[in-house]
């Protein structure tokens, strides 16, 4: 039987949770998941701003930088973020680093 996920889920995200019933009925305690360099980027964002504990959530419906900054209090509720206070200060974050790439890339001289 699914959970409230289903309802939400990527295909990826079902395919991941499919992967992870069939280990644990083989009795399988871990499942390698294949992880991109902007996927990375983000778990390493999490960690800098002490939301760390949010890693596997925002691996397994694949966020990546461009999904990041794009993320809506709404999409962390349904991702399963609860904190009030952890959705706030993520999201303040996005947007102080959304505000930073936008001034560092406004601040290259064209060649």
């Amino acid at each position: 039987e699914h959970g409230e996920w289903e309802s939400y889920a990527t295909a990826r995200t079902k395919d991941i949770a499919s992967k992870v019933d069939r280990a644990e009925r083989k009795g399988k305690t871990h499942v390698e998941i294949q992880i991109s360099s902007s996927i990375k980027m983000v778990i390493k964002f999490l960690e800098g701003t002490a939301l760390s504990q949010y890693r596997e959530m925002f691996v397994v419906n694949q966020i990546d930088e461009k999904e990041l900054l794009l993320l809506t209090d709404q999409d962390l509720q349904e991702m399963g973020m609860n904190s009030n206070t952890n959705r706030k200060r993520l999201l303040e974050q996005t947007h102080l680093l959304n505000a930073s790439l936008l001034t560092s890339s406004s601040s290259i001289d064209p060649v």
